[in-house]
């Protein structure tokens, strides 16, 4: 990174702004760190450091407006590079020569940087250990930064697409290939801006990415088969109907505990979740059935309020096995593992309701096209409400 940009990082401004090139008067981008304002003097205190980088205001051709776009991009990265640097309160050194032989290794760089990030879930961490593990086997322990060029970003992207495999030695899926790519060149991205290297072109996506695969769901009917069938594992079973009756996911249901549960002034119940994805907090209404479910619980495992409601319930290979085993019991040929819980619900409320907006509050969706992918083929608009939902015998 420019050592004006870096002392003026240094002096811990209060914001940091991106200002594009204007024709008239005639500049190019400039990075302003604005440090305060004295209400006496009426004196702003802000330093504009210009950057380096080409701008055509009147484009004649191709390669003139591919540049400006790559100037936007790499300026826009420089500009995230030094938020994020203020934002956590690190602030890099100014070098003189180039990264050390110790230093100048992605692999490395990219593993520390993305676990010793505190905004990240862990299952944001073990994706980006995922990451990491995939570029070992491309390229082996050390990857210096020099080393990657445009052709490594696309031999990269073909490895994850038609050769890369899983812990269990299962090919990676189209989509998946996509997403850890896009980790890969993002922290690149990066990277580069921080240690001020040429960033190579990026690869396009469009053309390989795959239409996503069915959501299994279980209907009202079948949901009510596999309620009517024994299964041994009583956790197991009140978990994953509870998933059913409220959109919360698997392993958001581990952890959640008896008061997590409140109540209005309506009387209506809720239960307030950290999203594992998001780290934000989300109110899911309650219904009749959901709150059966927490009552048979406390018969079982206590009434501690501290205590989580679904006590020794797991994530694992075994659940996924017992919980397959319980639906085959059914009669219910779908293959159906925890995480279906959350689309069961998802199906059954827009069957309901149509109203893909109501959901995608209740889901804690931020982009209502996240919404879509749980719902293949429909959309229209109903209001909502819990208590409409259907209610389920659970035999007590």
């Amino acid at each position: 990174m420019d050592a004006k940009l870096i002392r003026a990082l240094q002096a811990k401004p209060k914001s940091i702004k991106l200002y594009p090139p204007t024709e008239k008067p005639k500049k190019g981008y400039v990075i302003r760190f604005y440090y305060g304002y004295d209400k006496e003097t009426k004196k702003v205190f802000k330093t504009d450091v210009y950057l380096d980088f080409d701008y055509f205001f009147s484009p004649a051709n191709e390669y003139q407006r591919h540049q400006n776009k790559e100037s936007d991009k790499q300026t826009q990265q420089i500009l995230e590079a030094l938020n994020t640097a203020n934002r956590e309160g690190k602030y890099p050194i100014a070098k003189t020569n180039p990264l050390s032989v110790s230093e100048s290794n992605y692999i490395d760089w990219l593993f520390k940087t993305t676990q010793e990030n505190k905004k990240y879930s862990d299952n944001t961490k073990k994706s980006y250990r995922a990451t990491v593990n995939h570029i070992k086997k491309f390229a082996g322990n050390r990857v210096p930064f020099e080393a990657i060029d445009k052709s490594f970003v696309a031999r990269f992207y073909d490895y994850l697409k038609h050769e890369s495999v899983n812990s269990k030695g299962i090919s990676t899926s189209a989509n998946s290939a996509i997403k850890y790519h896009k980790q890969f060149y993002h922290h690149l991205a990066k990277a580069s801006a921080l240690f001020n290297f040429e960033l190579p072109l990026n690869i396009k996506y469009a053309q390989d990415k795959t239409d996503s695969k069915p959501k299994e769901y279980l209907t009202v009917d079948e949901l009510q088969q596999l309620i009517s069938t024994p299964e041994p594992d009583f956790t197991l079973r009140m978990g994953f109907l509870f998933g059913c009756f409220t959109s919360i996911g698997f392993n958001e249901l581990i952890l959640a505990k008896y008061n997590d549960i409140e109540q209005d002034n309506k009387g209506k119940h809720y239960i307030k979740i950290q999203r594992g994805k998001t780290t934000y907090y989300n109110k899911v209404p309650l219904s009749k059935s959901a709150l059966d479910v927490v009552e048979q619980m406390r018969s079982v495992n206590g009434k501690s309020h501290s205590q989580t409601i679904f006590k020794g319930l797991k994530s694992s290979g075994y659940t996924n096995q017992k919980l397959l085993a319980w639906v085959n019991r059914a009669g219910i040929t779908k293959h159906i593992t925890p995480h279906c819980c959350r689309n069961t619900f998802s199906g059954i409320h827009y069957d309901r309701y149509k109203d893909v907006g109501a959901l995608m509050k209740i889901l804690d969706h931020k982009d209502i096209s996240t919404t879509q992918r749980y719902l293949a083929k429909f959309l229209r608009n109903i209001d909502v409400d819990v208590d409409r939902l259907p209610e389920f015998d659970l035999g007590f």
